[in-house]
């Protein structure tokens, strides 16, 4: 076996590798894209919450000459719940967010890497079929000059 056909062997190698290493981090990507999504509807449902307390306690306000204090004091207490609860899904979102940019990060740098290894294993494939192409020229033009060397 030739130096051209082991480097080549070498090349279609690592081209496996790197489409296995690109189709984990592309699962990798999805699964944090999910989880992503997952915390912004969690977050989402948090501000919708708040902002049903917020007009029930505006309602409470207005509603005219007695105020309900004990309904307005729950009120309160529910929104400075959500408040710390709005609070930790901010927190939980950008860290999703966070994660989701590094394994975008990730799956580009993976794909970046499979296309150089298929660019390899293009060029070694190529200069192989070259070498035997040239040594099947060498070896007919060998048998035309044998040939007409005979008839001479």
């Amino acid at each position: 076996m030739s130096a051209k056909q082991d480097r080549l062997r070498s090349y279609q190698a690592l081209l496996r590798m790197a489409r296995v290493r690109e189709a984990i981090a592309g699962a990798d990507l999805a699964e944090a894209a999910k989880s992503e999504r997952e915390r912004r509807t969690q977050h989402q449902a948090v501000l919708d919450e708040r902002a049903l307390v917020a007009r029930a306690g505006q309602q409470c306000l207005a509603s005219g000459d007695t105020l309900d204090l004990a309904r307005y004091e729950m009120l309160s207490r529910l929104d400075a719940a959500l408040s710390d609860r709005l609070d930790k899904t901010s927190s939980h979102l950008a860290e999703a967010e966070q994660l989701r940019e590094e394994k975008a990060h990730a799956n580009w740098q993976a794909k970046r890497y499979r296309e150089r290894a298929g660019e390899q294993s293009d060029t070694a494939r190529t200069a192989l079929h070259r070498e035997v192409l040239a040594k099947g020229q060498e070896e007919a033009v060998e048998l035309w000059v044998e040939s007409q060397g005979g008839k001479a």
